[in-house]
């Protein structure tokens, strides 16, 4: 699915520009392949619209120009796409003034980046109230959004409805979230929002042969769209069903979980077309893929819609937020894995799938951890690190 041009890779949903009391600065990094007419005339129409109230903040263009690397920093991941990276896009760092300055909040505001009534990032922008004594941050894990949970729950409203009052949707219980955490935001209550990963259950809602990359087959969209309500920003790492390209057929799933007891399963799956007696197909596997039919990686549309990196760190207050990234599961790699965790990664077959072995954190990532907690150290900060999966380790030879 190739995004249109221009496109804005930072600021994004879930990697927000955070603007303190009184900030009228905003830049963003912009990919093109416009003239500078065509670029200059698209900024003109960009402005913030406040989550809520609808509030509008005029951006005024003050300079296009190459931007330097801690802006492309931001949007790293993004960068290295082809859809992003192919010959002839241009990449440029839109520095604009809010007219006027947003008004001082109590707490948080959130702002869309919009382009007159258009939506482009929904949450981009957030303006915090200047030396605010308490910071207080939700913390959300295993969304497993996925349109496949709506079908499911139409079967049920048919063929069992004695079983929708405890089935567990978890587009509605995001929903839920969503609200309640909204509530704390208006009682002065929260600050931000951190997402733990397995933000969907898989990117795409057609298995890998029906992707035909016209029209929204994501689930990545449908995560954008509960989000977009919420009023404080949100900062979001990728888990290894992130990278999961395809769904599983239904019966595969542990819908128990949802609220389908097991003796009632089948029953229910025969009664909605959606039954299949065969324990195993090979196209279940695509459930586990991690590239898309064309090589592109399946992380792609969490790049270009969630967050533009997999591993971030943020400033919020006195606290240094840390995001890394444990990697994708990895029996679809098993061709390169490192030689040292084959015989873990055959111990775990029989549990793959329900509790798969990730790639875990590179030097390079350990790395940048701990001089993030040098520097939060040296400026009198406190660090908190997320990360979706237990911390893991892995040798460096062989990963890919």
């Amino acid at each position: 699915m190739t995004p249109s041009l221009p496109l804005i890779l930072w600021p994004a949903p879930c990697s927000p520009a955070l603007l303190g009391a009184g900030e009228t600065t905003l830049d963003l990094l912009v990919v093109h392949d416009c003239d500078t007419e065509s670029l200059r005339g698209f900024a003109a129409e960009l402005a913030l619209r406040s989550v809520g109230d609808g509030e509008r903040v005029a951006l005024a263009v003050e300079s296009i120009e190459r931007p330097d690397a801690a802006l492309e920093a931001h949007a790293a991941d993004a960068l290295a796409l082809p859809d992003v990276a192919d010959r002839g896009r241009a990449r440029i760092r839109l520095r604009a003034r809010l007219i006027p300055a947003p008004r001082a909040p109590a707490r948080v505001r959130c702002f869309d980046l919009v382009r007159g009534d258009a939506l482009l990032r929904s949450r981009a922008v957030a303006v915090r109230a200047p030396d605010a004594a308490t910071l207080s941050i939700a913390f959300a894990t295993d969304l497993h959004l996925a349109a496949i949970w709506d079908e499911l729950a139409h079967a049920i409203a048919r063929h069992a409805p004695d079983l929708e009052a405890t089935f567990l949707n978890p587009r509605v219980q995001l929903a839920r979230l969503v609200a309640t955490l909204n509530a704390a935001a208006d009682r002065g209550e929260l600050d931000a929002v951190v997402l733990g990963g397995d933000l969907v259950d898989h990117v795409y809602r057609v298995p890998r042969g029906r992707i035909s990359g016209l029209g929204d087959e994501s689930n990545v969209s449908l995560l954008i769209e509960a989000l977009a309500p919420l009023r404080v920003p949100s900062f979001a790492i990728p888990g290894n069903h992130d990278f999961r390209l395809c769904p599983w057929r239904p019966r595969s799933y542990g819908l128990a979980e949802l609220g389908i007891p097991a003796a009632r399963l089948p029953v229910l799956l025969r009664a909605a077309g959606l039954w299949d007696a065969w324990p195993m197909r090979v196209a279940d596997l695509d459930a586990l893929r991690s590239h898309e039919p064309d090589g592109r990686s399946a992380l792609a549309q969490h790049l270009l819609q969630v967050a533009p990196v997999t591993d971030q760190c943020v400033t919020l207050g006195a606290l240094t937020l840390v995001f890394v990234s444990t990697g994708r599961d990895l029996l679809p790699r098993w061709r390169t894995l490192e030689r040292a965790r084959l015989p873990a990664l055959l111990r775990a077959l029989r549990t793959t799938w329900s509790y798969p072995d990730l790639e875990g954190l590179r030097d390079a990532q350990l790395g940048a951890i701990a001089r993030s907690f040098d520097a939060a150290a040296q400026q009198g900060r406190g660090v908190a690190l997320f990360q979706h999966a237990p911390l893991l380790h892995p040798p460096e030879r062989g990963a890919v």
